[in-house]
Protein backbone atom coordinates (compact mmCIF):
# COMPACT_ATOMS: atom_id res chain seq x y z
CA UNK A 1 0.00 0.00 0.00
CA UNK A 2 1.31 3.51 -0.92
CA UNK A 3 1.70 5.96 2.20
CA UNK A 4 1.16 9.46 2.01
CA UNK A 5 4.40 11.40 1.74
CA UNK A 6 5.77 13.17 5.03
CA UNK A 7 5.78 16.95 4.85
CA UNK A 8 7.90 19.19 7.15
CA UNK A 9 5.67 22.15 7.77
CA UNK A 10 8.59 24.41 8.57
CA UNK A 11 10.45 23.33 5.07
CA UNK A 12 7.42 24.25 2.79
CA UNK A 13 4.95 26.99 2.97
CA UNK A 14 1.94 26.15 5.24
CA UNK A 15 -0.74 26.27 2.27
CA UNK A 16 1.54 24.50 -0.51
CA UNK A 17 2.00 21.70 2.67
CA UNK A 18 -1.85 21.49 3.24
CA UNK A 19 -2.31 20.91 -0.57
CA UNK A 20 0.38 18.40 -0.60
CA UNK A 21 -0.85 16.40 2.15
CA UNK A 22 -4.46 16.37 0.63
CA UNK A 23 -2.82 14.92 -2.61
CA UNK A 24 -0.79 12.42 -0.64
CA UNK A 25 -3.94 10.85 1.07
CA UNK A 26 -6.01 10.87 -2.00
CA UNK A 27 -3.19 9.00 -4.06
CA UNK A 28 -3.54 6.50 -1.29
CA UNK A 29 -7.19 6.13 -1.38
CA UNK A 30 -6.87 4.94 -4.80
CA UNK A 31 -4.05 2.61 -4.36
CA UNK A 32 -6.34 0.59 -1.96
CA UNK A 33 -8.67 -0.68 -4.99
CA UNK A 34 -6.15 -1.26 -6.94
CA UNK A 35 -4.02 -3.38 -4.79
CA UNK A 36 -7.36 -5.37 -4.42
CA UNK A 37 -7.86 -5.92 -7.64
CA UNK A 38 -4.61 -7.31 -8.37
CA UNK A 39 -4.92 -10.06 -5.18
CA UNK A 40 -8.33 -11.17 -6.65
CA UNK A 41 -6.89 -11.56 -10.27
CA UNK A 42 -3.17 -12.59 -10.05
CA UNK A 43 -1.36 -12.62 -13.40
CA UNK A 44 -0.70 -16.41 -14.11
CA UNK A 45 2.98 -17.27 -13.49
CA UNK A 46 5.25 -18.14 -16.81
CA UNK A 47 4.70 -21.68 -17.86
CA UNK A 48 1.66 -21.98 -16.24
CA UNK A 49 -1.45 -23.91 -17.92
CA UNK A 50 -3.74 -21.21 -20.31
CA UNK A 51 -7.26 -21.38 -19.52
CA UNK A 52 -9.61 -24.09 -20.84
CA UNK A 53 -12.03 -22.31 -23.74
CA UNK A 54 -15.42 -22.45 -22.14
CA UNK A 55 -18.46 -24.57 -22.37
CA UNK A 56 -19.69 -22.55 -25.66
CA UNK A 57 -16.49 -23.17 -28.05
CA UNK A 58 -16.52 -26.57 -26.58
CA UNK A 59 -19.90 -27.35 -28.06
CA UNK A 60 -18.98 -25.41 -31.32
CA UNK A 61 -16.01 -27.82 -31.53
CA UNK A 62 -18.15 -30.93 -31.09
CA UNK A 63 -21.13 -29.70 -33.62
CA UNK A 64 -18.40 -29.38 -36.11
CA UNK A 65 -19.67 -31.27 -39.19
CA UNK A 66 -16.77 -33.62 -41.29
CA UNK A 67 -15.83 -32.71 -44.07
CA UNK A 68 -14.47 -36.11 -45.43
CA UNK A 69 -16.71 -38.58 -46.86
CA UNK A 70 -17.42 -41.91 -44.41
CA UNK A 71 -14.63 -44.19 -45.28
CA UNK A 72 -15.57 -48.11 -45.26
CA UNK A 73 -12.47 -49.17 -44.04
CA UNK A 74 -11.60 -46.73 -41.01
CA UNK A 75 -15.19 -47.17 -39.79
CA UNK A 76 -14.95 -50.99 -39.79
CA UNK A 77 -11.95 -50.89 -37.41
CA UNK A 78 -13.48 -48.11 -35.04
CA UNK A 79 -16.80 -49.61 -35.23
CA UNK A 80 -17.82 -50.86 -31.84
CA UNK A 81 -20.87 -53.16 -32.47
CA UNK A 82 -20.11 -55.25 -35.64
CA UNK A 83 -22.03 -58.66 -36.91
CA UNK A 84 -19.77 -61.69 -36.59
CA UNK A 85 -22.77 -63.81 -37.94
CA UNK A 86 -22.03 -65.55 -41.22
CA UNK A 87 -23.93 -63.79 -44.58
CA UNK A 88 -25.97 -65.73 -46.75
CA UNK A 89 -24.34 -65.97 -50.36
CA UNK A 90 -28.11 -64.64 -51.52
CA UNK A 91 -31.52 -64.93 -51.00
CA UNK A 92 -33.18 -67.74 -52.74
CA UNK A 93 -35.74 -67.01 -55.16
CA UNK A 94 -39.10 -67.33 -54.79
CA UNK A 95 -41.00 -70.03 -56.43
CA UNK A 96 -43.93 -69.54 -58.88
CA UNK A 97 -47.34 -69.34 -57.02
CA UNK A 98 -49.08 -72.44 -57.69
CA UNK A 99 -52.44 -71.85 -59.93
CA UNK A 100 -55.36 -70.03 -57.86
CA UNK A 101 -58.20 -72.89 -58.50
CA UNK A 102 -60.67 -70.57 -56.82
CA UNK A 103 -59.77 -67.58 -58.73
CA UNK A 104 -62.60 -66.18 -61.35
CA UNK A 105 -61.94 -64.84 -64.44
CA UNK A 106 -61.87 -61.00 -65.09
CA UNK A 107 -64.75 -60.51 -68.02
CA UNK A 108 -64.67 -56.95 -67.61
CA UNK A 109 -63.80 -55.19 -71.25
CA UNK A 110 -60.63 -53.10 -70.61
CA UNK A 111 -60.67 -50.10 -72.39
CA UNK A 112 -57.91 -49.09 -74.45
CA UNK A 113 -55.35 -46.61 -72.84
CA UNK A 114 -53.78 -43.72 -75.00
CA UNK A 115 -51.77 -43.14 -72.03
CA UNK A 116 -50.86 -38.92 -71.71
CA UNK A 117 -46.84 -40.56 -71.57
CA UNK A 118 -47.21 -41.56 -75.14
CA UNK A 119 -46.73 -45.26 -76.85
CA UNK A 120 -45.46 -47.91 -74.68
CA UNK A 121 -41.98 -48.14 -74.18
CA UNK A 122 -41.02 -51.37 -73.38
CA UNK A 123 -43.45 -54.59 -72.83
CA UNK A 124 -45.68 -53.82 -69.68
CA UNK A 125 -44.91 -55.20 -66.61
CA UNK A 126 -46.51 -58.29 -65.32
CA UNK A 127 -47.97 -56.91 -62.17
CA UNK A 128 -50.28 -54.16 -64.45
CA UNK A 129 -50.67 -55.92 -67.58
CA UNK A 130 -54.00 -55.18 -69.24
CA UNK A 131 -54.43 -52.92 -66.40
CA UNK A 132 -55.28 -50.06 -69.20
CA UNK A 133 -52.11 -47.92 -67.80
CA UNK A 134 -48.64 -46.93 -69.85
CA UNK A 135 -47.22 -46.01 -66.36
CA UNK A 136 -45.89 -50.11 -65.96
CA UNK A 137 -44.29 -49.71 -69.39
CA UNK A 138 -41.36 -47.02 -68.07
CA UNK A 139 -40.17 -49.92 -65.92
CA UNK A 140 -37.09 -51.30 -66.09
CA UNK A 141 -35.73 -48.32 -67.59
CA UNK A 142 -33.31 -48.57 -70.14
CA UNK A 143 -29.75 -48.62 -69.13
CA UNK A 144 -26.81 -50.25 -68.79
CA UNK A 145 -26.89 -54.13 -67.40
CA UNK A 146 -26.89 -54.27 -63.58
CA UNK A 147 -23.77 -55.19 -61.73
CA UNK A 148 -23.89 -59.14 -60.25
CA UNK A 149 -25.93 -59.28 -56.92
CA UNK A 150 -28.26 -55.88 -57.70
CA UNK A 151 -31.18 -56.53 -56.44
CA UNK A 152 -33.19 -53.95 -58.88
CA UNK A 153 -34.69 -54.66 -61.27
CA UNK A 154 -34.68 -58.15 -60.81
CA UNK A 155 -36.16 -57.86 -57.37
CA UNK A 156 -39.16 -56.04 -55.66
CA UNK A 157 -38.43 -54.25 -52.78
CA UNK A 158 -41.19 -54.22 -50.18
CA UNK A 159 -40.23 -52.60 -46.90
CA UNK A 160 -42.13 -52.40 -43.20
CA UNK A 161 -41.62 -48.38 -42.59
CA UNK A 162 -41.43 -47.28 -38.37
CA UNK A 163 -40.06 -47.13 -35.26
CA UNK A 164 -40.43 -49.57 -32.52
CA UNK A 165 -41.16 -46.89 -30.19
CA UNK A 166 -43.97 -45.72 -31.70
CA UNK A 167 -47.25 -47.29 -32.88
CA UNK A 168 -48.49 -44.36 -34.97
CA UNK A 169 -45.29 -43.83 -36.98
CA UNK A 170 -45.64 -47.37 -39.31
CA UNK A 171 -46.57 -50.91 -39.14
CA UNK A 172 -43.09 -51.53 -37.76
CA UNK A 173 -43.70 -50.28 -34.38
CA UNK A 174 -47.91 -50.92 -34.87
CA UNK A 175 -47.66 -54.39 -34.01
CA UNK A 176 -46.04 -57.35 -31.74
CA UNK A 177 -42.82 -57.90 -33.58
CA UNK A 178 -43.74 -61.54 -34.42
CA UNK A 179 -47.14 -60.28 -35.80
CA UNK A 180 -45.52 -57.63 -37.94
CA UNK A 181 -43.05 -60.34 -39.19
CA UNK A 182 -45.60 -62.73 -39.69
CA UNK A 183 -47.52 -59.71 -41.39
CA UNK A 184 -44.41 -58.96 -43.67
CA UNK A 185 -44.13 -62.99 -45.13
CA UNK A 186 -47.52 -62.46 -45.91
CA UNK A 187 -47.26 -59.51 -48.05
CA UNK A 188 -43.88 -61.01 -49.50
CA UNK A 189 -46.07 -64.12 -50.42
CA UNK A 190 -48.90 -62.10 -51.95
CA UNK A 191 -46.71 -59.93 -54.17
CA UNK A 192 -44.53 -63.45 -55.52
CA UNK A 193 -47.85 -64.54 -56.28
CA UNK A 194 -48.94 -61.63 -57.95
CA UNK A 195 -45.68 -61.21 -60.12
CA UNK A 196 -43.38 -64.13 -59.98
CA UNK A 197 -40.92 -62.89 -62.53
CA UNK A 198 -39.70 -60.30 -59.69
CA UNK A 199 -39.29 -62.09 -56.49
CA UNK A 200 -40.15 -59.70 -53.72
CA UNK A 201 -37.45 -58.74 -51.74
CA UNK A 202 -38.03 -58.12 -47.96
CA UNK A 203 -37.07 -55.12 -45.83
CA UNK A 204 -37.47 -52.89 -42.84
CA UNK A 205 -37.16 -49.52 -42.94
CA UNK A 206 -36.11 -48.15 -39.09
CA UNK A 207 -36.28 -44.25 -38.50
CA UNK A 208 -33.43 -44.03 -36.47
CA UNK A 209 -32.99 -40.40 -36.08
CA UNK A 210 -36.85 -38.73 -36.12
CA UNK A 211 -37.21 -35.10 -36.90
CA UNK A 212 -39.17 -33.50 -33.78
CA UNK A 213 -41.15 -30.42 -32.92
CA UNK A 214 -38.72 -29.41 -30.68
CA UNK A 215 -35.23 -28.07 -30.57
CA UNK A 216 -33.86 -30.77 -27.65
CA UNK A 217 -30.62 -30.43 -26.09
CA UNK A 218 -28.91 -29.94 -29.06
CA UNK A 219 -31.42 -27.54 -31.16
CA UNK A 220 -31.47 -29.66 -33.73
CA UNK A 221 -34.93 -30.60 -33.81
CA UNK A 222 -34.13 -34.15 -34.02
CA UNK A 223 -33.98 -37.27 -31.78
CA UNK A 224 -31.36 -39.94 -31.96
CA UNK A 225 -31.90 -43.43 -30.93
CA UNK A 226 -29.25 -45.87 -30.14
CA UNK A 227 -27.51 -48.62 -31.54
CA UNK A 228 -29.35 -50.97 -29.38
CA UNK A 229 -32.36 -49.94 -31.43
CA UNK A 230 -30.71 -50.69 -34.44
CA UNK A 231 -29.11 -54.04 -33.50
CA UNK A 232 -32.91 -55.43 -32.20
CA UNK A 233 -34.42 -54.30 -35.91
CA UNK A 234 -31.04 -55.87 -37.63
CA UNK A 235 -31.96 -59.00 -35.80
CA UNK A 236 -35.43 -59.08 -37.00
CA UNK A 237 -34.58 -58.43 -40.52
CA UNK A 238 -31.87 -61.42 -40.83
CA UNK A 239 -34.26 -63.62 -39.14
CA UNK A 240 -36.28 -62.70 -43.03
CA UNK A 241 -33.43 -62.80 -45.00
CA UNK A 242 -34.42 -59.08 -45.30
CA UNK A 243 -32.58 -55.69 -45.84
CA UNK A 244 -32.62 -53.07 -43.56
CA UNK A 245 -32.48 -49.19 -44.14
CA UNK A 246 -31.40 -46.99 -41.76
CA UNK A 247 -33.29 -43.56 -42.14
CA UNK A 248 -32.24 -40.26 -40.81
CA UNK A 249 -34.72 -37.02 -40.71
CA UNK A 250 -31.79 -34.49 -40.11
CA UNK A 251 -33.81 -31.77 -39.20
CA UNK A 252 -31.96 -28.32 -38.36
CA UNK A 253 -28.98 -30.87 -38.58
CA UNK A 254 -27.35 -32.03 -41.55
CA UNK A 255 -26.25 -35.70 -43.32
CA UNK A 256 -22.55 -34.92 -43.00
CA UNK A 257 -22.97 -34.48 -39.47
CA UNK A 258 -25.28 -37.80 -39.00
CA UNK A 259 -23.75 -40.39 -41.35
CA UNK A 260 -20.50 -40.69 -39.06
CA UNK A 261 -22.81 -42.06 -36.01
CA UNK A 262 -24.41 -44.68 -38.72
CA UNK A 263 -21.30 -45.50 -40.56
CA UNK A 264 -20.54 -48.42 -38.89
CA UNK A 265 -24.09 -50.32 -39.94
CA UNK A 266 -23.80 -48.93 -43.26
CA UNK A 267 -20.59 -51.12 -43.91
CA UNK A 268 -22.77 -54.20 -43.92
CA UNK A 269 -23.62 -55.43 -47.10
CA UNK A 270 -27.37 -55.43 -46.54
CA UNK A 271 -28.19 -52.54 -44.47
CA UNK A 272 -28.69 -48.80 -46.39
CA UNK A 273 -29.37 -45.96 -46.09
CA UNK A 274 -32.63 -43.58 -46.45
CA UNK A 275 -33.09 -39.76 -46.39
CA UNK A 276 -36.20 -37.72 -45.64
CA UNK A 277 -35.84 -34.45 -47.73
CA UNK A 278 -39.17 -32.85 -46.10
CA UNK A 279 -37.58 -33.02 -42.99
CA UNK A 280 -34.54 -31.30 -43.73
CA UNK A 281 -34.65 -28.12 -42.23
CA UNK A 282 -31.11 -26.11 -43.71
CA UNK A 283 -32.83 -23.09 -44.27
CA UNK A 284 -34.24 -23.15 -40.74
CA UNK A 285 -37.73 -23.68 -39.38
CA UNK A 286 -39.63 -26.16 -37.26
CA UNK A 287 -39.65 -29.80 -39.33
CA UNK A 288 -43.50 -30.59 -39.87
CA UNK A 289 -44.62 -27.02 -39.63
CA UNK A 290 -43.07 -26.26 -43.48
CA UNK A 291 -41.67 -28.99 -46.01
CA UNK A 292 -37.76 -29.15 -46.29
CA UNK A 293 -35.44 -29.88 -49.16
CA UNK A 294 -32.23 -31.63 -50.34
CA UNK A 295 -29.33 -30.73 -52.94
CA UNK A 296 -28.07 -32.85 -55.39
CA UNK A 297 -24.98 -30.90 -55.16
Amino acid sequence: MVQAPLIRPDVLPRALAAKLITLGVFIGGLSVPLVAACADNPEPARGAASPQPGAAAVRQTQQRAPVDTVDSLTAARRATVMDTTPLRAGLPSAAPAAADSGAVKDTTRRRASGGMLGPKVRERHSAFRDAGSNLDSLWPVKGPAPLPGSILPARRIVAFYGNPLSRRMGILGEFAPETMLRKLDAEIAAWNRIDPDHPAQPALHLIVLVADAQPGSSGKYRTRHDSAMVERVYGWARSRGALLFLDLQVGQSTLQYELPWVEKFLIRPDVHLGIDPEFSMKSGGVPGKRVGTYDAA
